[in-house]
């Protein structure tokens, strides 16, 4: 069970408190990952792959086994790796030398499909893509700045975390405002009885709750919260939670 965390916000807020619990992320594709393989036929594909089981394996609630019906194959891999060099003229005082500086800038960009297998059918395919930036300060050498070599790691890890993303998100915390003693049947009410049922998965009537409090009063952070609870409704499967209670 999931405790509640109660969050006093001060004189400021209005007699109000945060309360926090866990969501969840729905996955891209809905898989048994308690029991899953990672594989790839292509050999640039291969540190990518390589990465993903790794990435995975450190999730909770997932077993990679590689003799799974559940097979995750890592089919095409492209990467651009481009290095930049910015050299700045600095003008010479009298009797000093002129010195130029430089600075490295890294670009780095990825993409990788993956085909999702049962068996011998493919039941999905999913698309991922990166854009990496490495940029080192200005210096008179141009020395000790990103790698292409650096870059190119940086990509692999980042294109096999996002794969990671879509099949098994990790738990996010949420943090939303409560008002205490609030009246009944205003803005503030409304908000509160749109963050118990946010609470409880009931998203489509947070929604609904959240769309009245903004009218009820047409604050930014009314609207704030409406936002945030559409990008919840948009991005989270499920929600655990134990019911509020707000404490004097």
């Amino acid at each position: 069970m999931l405790t509640i965390t109660l969050f006093a916000l001060g004189s400021l807020s209005g007699c109000a408190t945060r309360v926090a619990w866990e969501v969840r992320p729905a996955p891209v594709v809905a898989l048994d990952t308690t029991n899953i393989a990672v594989a790839t036929e292509d050999r640039a594909c291969k540190p990518v792959a390589d990465r993903l089981v790794r990435t995975l394996s450190a999730r909770p609630g997932v077993y990679i086994q590689p003799r799974a019906e559940t097979r995750l194959v890592v089919e095409s891999c492209e990467q651009f790796v481009e290095t930049t060099v910015e050299i700045q003229q600095n003008q010479a005082e009298a009797g000093t030398l002129s010195t130029d500086l430089r600075r490295t800038t890294v670009v780095g960009q990825g993409l990788a499909t993956v085909g999702v297998y049962s068996g011998q059918d493919r039941i999905a395919e999913l698309e991922v893509s990166v854009d990496l930036q490495d940029r080192a300060d200005w210096n008179a050498t141009g020395q000790g700045g990103p790698q292409v070599a650096g870059m190119s790691r940086g990509v692999d890890d980042e294109l096999a975390l996002s794969i990671a993303d879509q099949v098994a998100p990790l738990p996010k915390d949420l943090k939303r405002r409560m008002y205490k003693d609030a009246e009944p049947g205003t803005a503030r009410a409304l908000h509160n009885q749109a963050v118990v049922a946010e609470q409880d998965g009931e998203l489509n009537l947070a929604l609904s709750l959240a769309e009245e409090a903004y009218a009820a009063n047409p604050t930014s952070s009314n609207m704030r919260y409406l936002e945030e609870l559409e990008h919840h409704a948009e991005t989270v499967g499920f929600v655990f939670a134990t019911p509020v209670e707000i404490e004097e």
